[in-house]
């Protein structure tokens, strides 16, 4: 088995450069371009454009940002919208189960208004 210079990962166990075991290998990993952190196991990543983020940072802080940005939008969309992006806007979407479906509502926000 060859070890790189900082070790490796097989069959699920960690080692360390001289070969010792040091555990069971991280389940989950990030790239860079995730938005939110490492995923954990069951995780999914949310798309939104070109954007990937993680599931839990998108429905604990990204969307309560967009919404309290947005202002008054529960009479259109309901209080749970769906979130898209049409081009470089926002645009909230009452949920598709729910009595708004079909109701859109387009913000003047853009992802970058809400990224950088």
């Amino acid at each position: 088995m060859d070890f790189y210079l900082n070790g490796c990962v097989s069959n699920g166990i960690q080692y360390d450069i001289q070969g010792n075991p040091l555990g069971f290998a991280p389940i989950g990993g990030t790239s860079p371009d995730i938005i939110g952190g490492p995923l954990l196991r069951g995780d999914k990543i949310i798309k939104l454009g070109k954007y990937a983020f993680n599931s839990r940072f998108f429905h604990r802080v990204f969307k309560p940002k967009i919404l309290a940005k947005v202002g008054n939008y529960s009479k259109i969309v309901g209080n749970n919208p769906d979130i898209s992006v049409n081009g470089i806007s926002i645009v909230l979407n009452g949920a598709k189960n729910g009595p708004f479906k079909g109701n859109s509502l387009k913000t003047t926000l853009t992802i970058f208004d809400l990224i950088f």
